[in-house]
């Protein structure tokens, strides 16, 4: 795939973490509310995670202007993406939380997938430089 669809999978990621991120402090209560579930004790924690969230969407934007000399931060995104994913998928499949948080969880999941597929066909520059001295190139 070329290097402009891979730019805008990581600059489409970093709006949607930004969206997400703030419509969470909007709907979650709403959503709580809407279908009697117990309202949050702790909202520090909630704080936290769209903290979290925003941040790592400037993360993605930024690896999306420079995918060469993020990869470290793709590798971040990874871990992050599929930790979403699986944490959410599970707290509502336990019924702690209702069926609407699996509309970012997939999202997240999708992206996760994007971003090892990218990390599983780009090689490093060291990888390059080891393979070009064994193949004699």
């Amino acid at each position: 795939m070329k290097l402009s669809f891979w730019r805008g999978v990581f600059l489409s990621k970093g709006v949607i973490n930004w969206i997400e991120s703030l419509g969470l402090l909007v709907l979650d209560p709403w959503l709580r509310t809407r279908f009697n579930l117990t309202p949050l004790v702790n909202w520090e924690y909630a704080y936290l995670f769209v903290a979290l969230a925003f941040i790592f969407g400037l993360g993605y934007w930024q690896v999306g202007r420079d995918l060469a000399q993020n990869r470290e931060v793709i590798r971040m995104g990874i871990f992050g993406q599929y930790a979403v994913f699986f944490i959410l998928l599970a707290t509502v499949l336990s019924r702690h939380l209702i069926w609407p948080y699996l509309i970012p969880a997939t999202i997240d999941g999708v992206y996760a997938t994007l971003y090892l597929l990218y990390w599983l066909k780009t090689p490093t520059a060291d990888s390059l430089e080891v393979n070009s001295h064994v193949l004699g190139s």
